[in-house]
């Protein structure tokens, strides 16, 4: 999991969002492995009600194991406050309000039919003529950028 929140610092994207979004699927796999922690711990209690005192094989102890789980929790949300914190200073600088962007986001969402995040011509077309250009303009311009 670690390694796969390292990549988020790589990604150098204008659009923060996607690295947030990203974030927030990791930190919920780590809150749903959480249950899981106290199976070990249960095991560790087994050995202790026996009296195996001798742990030093166990490579882990319970303390590890949580503090080693919390340690990755932090971390994920330092990562996620940081680039809030980059998105939100990326905002500020643009001198557009976060409702422009949100209308913008919004609006390109919109022509996006197939949600990849790009608008291919048939999109491009539509938002085009949306905003009043002629259809034949646009279909020229399409020409144009073939050849």
């Amino acid at each position: 999991m670690a390694g796969e929140v390292k990549k988020v610092e790589q990604i150098g994207s204008s659009d923060l969002q996607p690295e947030l979004d990203y974030l927030i699927q990791c930190e919920q796999k780590v809150a749903e492995f959480e249950p899981q922690l106290s199976i070990p711990e249960r095991h560790y209690q087994k050995i202790v009600d026996v009296n195996v005192f001798d742990t030093r094989n166990l490579g882990y102890s319970i303390q590890k194991l949580k503090m080693d789980y919390e340690k990755l929790r932090s971390y994920i949300s330092a990562q996620y406050r940081e680039i809030e914190k980059e998105r939100l200073a990326r905002v500020a600088s643009t001198g557009v309000s976060q409702e422009e962007i949100e209308y913008f986001q919004a609006s390109f969402a919109h022509f996006d039919a197939n949600n990849d995040h790009k608008l291919n011509f048939e999109e491009f077309r539509s938002c085009l003529i949306s905003v009043g250009y002629d259809p034949a303009t646009v279909e020229n311009v399409y020409w144009y950028c073939r050849v």
